[in-house]
């Protein structure tokens, strides 16, 4: 081998070196060349879990005997501890109205107006004796309006009094039961409007 190869040979040699010692800081401009073929690591988060708070039942609060002003039942959507939540199976006993009872008027310390079905919030009643006075109405299709309602303790599940009735009209079912935590269920199919009005003889007021 002559002098000019071993001239290019090394030449080429230090071409090569060259790049080998420059390539991290062309790859990676302002970074140390020790931490320049480092590999990142990937950024671990936690997962956060969030518990869903849930809502506090508000019982309705009781009417006092002076200036009694009805009280607005709602509807709740915390109903999955409610010990009924279907209805059964025959209600035709639920669809005639009960006789009229002995007292001479009533009055309404609380209702429940809706144009469709759900569960209400816990209320109690302090009178030994009163009344569901449920109404129906069905403007668009009233051939095909029905309506049921249960009326249930939620510490025992007892089914106090029920409701059915289909086409337009009313049913009034006498109660007694007092101080006891109770809620209403209501189905509708093809109602316009539901109004339940709680009614007590007006010589208890």
């Amino acid at each position: 081998m002559d002098h000019g190869n071993l001239a290019i040979i090394l030449a080429a040699a230090a071409v090569i070196a060259g790049f080998f010692l420059l390539a991290p800081a062309l790859l990676f401009p302002g970074v140390p060349p020790d931490q320049a073929a480092a590999t990142p690591s990937p950024v671990t988060t936690a997962p956060v879990l969030v518990t869903p708070t849930r809502l506090p039942v508000t019982p309705v609060p009781s009417p006092t005997p002076e200036g009694i002003t009805p009280y607005r039942i709602t509807y709740t959507g915390y109903y999955s501890s409610y010990p009924v939540v279907f209805f059964p199976t025959d209600m035709a006993s639920y669809r005639e109205s009960d006789p009229s009872w002995r007292f001479n008027s009533s009055v309404r310390f609380a209702y429940l107006e809706e144009n469709h079905g759900g569960f209400t919030t816990v209320f109690s009643v302090p009178y030994p004796v009163w009344r569901i006075n449920c109404t129906l109405s069905a403007w668009r299709n009233p051939e095909q309006a029905h309506l049921r309602l249960l009326l249930v303790d939620v510490e025992t599940g007892t089914t106090f009094e029920g409701i059915e009735i289909r086409t337009p009209g009313a049913v009034v079912k006498n109660v007694q039961s007092r101080f006891r935590p109770l809620y209403l269920i209501v189905s509708t199919d093809d109602v316009d409007r539901v109004f339940v009005s709680l009614e007590a003889p007006a010589e208890y007021l």
